[in-house]
């Protein structure tokens, strides 16, 4: 009876010490791969990511202007109310969005480490897009720049269904109709794309940029 009893309080032991043993193990490791990642995001200067991302943040010209205030507070107290009040609950996840952008530049500027800034981009427009309402008048844009994001990983395939998406809850946004036919065009389906024009001719007639599209591909 005394031998059983020892038996099982050693053995509940041994799986505590196990348990301790691989959340220690656990938690390094991923200190570890955090200080690898944090390191490999660093430039050849010797700047910290943080570092980096702040001045070029503020440098990047494709960047609006509001994107400055949800990162550093560039805008007076009143502009915050104003972009609530213009963007509703979604203001407090435009940060990701604005991160997107800034992500996206950067890959298309840093062309060797660019499948690592552009997946962290989509993350950020995937971040607000999974909070905001269907019908938000700033769908599009957010849909849009994913898009343009997943062309320049060459997966045209999703692209095409971000901008199928846009024309959806915004039937005159003309980009996405040249994006769309983009996609196709590299997909290898020159035929759908050809008529995703003609349909988008049809609503707009004599649009500059569609006719360019047009003849472009036929040649």
């Amino acid at each position: 009876m005394i031998k059983s009893w020892s038996t099982t309080n050693l053995n509940f032991a041994t799986d505590l010490f196990l348990e301790d043993f691989y959340m220690k193990y656990n938690f390094f490791l991923s200190l570890a791969v955090l200080l690898i990642i944090c390191s490999a995001i660093s430039n050849s200067s010797g700047e910290s990511y943080s570092e980096r991302y702040s001045k070029g943040f503020r440098q990047d010209p494709t960047i609006p202007q509001w994107c400055r205030y949800t990162h550093f507070g560039d805008l007076r107290m009143r502009d915050k109310e104003k972009f609530f009040k213009k963007f509703g609950p979604e203001w407090e996840h435009m940060h990701h969005y604005c991160q997107g952008l800034y992500e996206t530049s950067y890959a298309i500027q840093h062309p060797e480490n660019a499948e690592f800034y552009l997946r962290e981009g989509i993350g950020g427009f995937n971040y607000v897009l999974e909070r905001m309402k269907r019908n938000h008048f700033f769908r599009y844009n957010v849909l849009f720049h994913k898009a343009k994001a997943l062309m320049l990983l060459k997966d045209y395939t999703e692209a095409a269904k971000q901008y199928m998406e846009i024309i959806k809850v915004k039937k005159d946004y003309i980009p996405a109709y040249i994006g769309l036919s983009n996609a196709y065009v590299l997909i290898g389906d020159r035929i759908s794309a050809l008529k995703i024009l003609e349909h988008a001719q049809k609503q707009f007639p004599s649009n500059t940029a569609i006719e360019n599209q047009m003849i472009k591909l036929q040649k």
